[in-house]
């Protein structure tokens, strides 16, 4: 019962790509007056770069947790 059982790794994770995508395709439409396929293209690059970021993130922290027991 609660919150909790509802917030899995895969919703947070979707609900973080849909903000910073957001964000991404916002902020170059506003700041680089940037439109159309290249917006999208790569707005959804950097996303993959996030991905793989957050990936590297999470396994550097699980190897410092290992390796400090």
């Amino acid at each position: 019962t609660g919150l909790g059982q509802y917030l899995n790794e895969t919703y947070l994770t979707i609900v973080f790509i849909a903000t910073n995508l957001y964000f991404l395709i916002r902020s170059s439409a506003i700041f680089y007056h940037e439109r159309g396929w290249k917006l999208i293209f790569k707005s959804l690059v950097m996303i993959l770069f996030i991905k793989l970021a957050l990936e590297i993130y999470r396994s550097i922290l699980f190897f410092i947790t290992i390796w400090s027991i």
